[in-house]
């Protein structure tokens, strides 16, 4: 059985496409997880604040994760203290 030149090549495309396909399903496995581990200490430059409007003082609390900004999820809202 002989192997041609267009079969040698056709493989060896076919072998780089599932390589490529391959890659990009890791990669993109890998940056769906996020990279802080629980609990997570955030710094001035992770933490920033999106006014509702120019001039606004009500907005939104973002955090930085894997370098974009994201909605921060509060567990719990503000609370009332008690008067002592």
């Amino acid at each position: 059985m002989r192997i041609t030149v267009s079969r040698m090549v056709s493989a060896g495309v076919l072998t780089a496409v599932v390589a490529c396909a391959a890659a990009f399903g890791y990669a993109t496995g890998a940056s769906a997880q996020q990279s802080y581990k629980f609990p997570a200490v955030l710094t001035g430059d992770d933490i920033g604040f999106r006014p509702a409007q120019e001039g606004s003082r009500v907005g939104t609390l973002m955090i930085r994760v894997d370098g974009k900004w994201v909605e921060a999820q509060l567990s719990a809202g503000p609370r009332m203290m008690p008067a002592k």
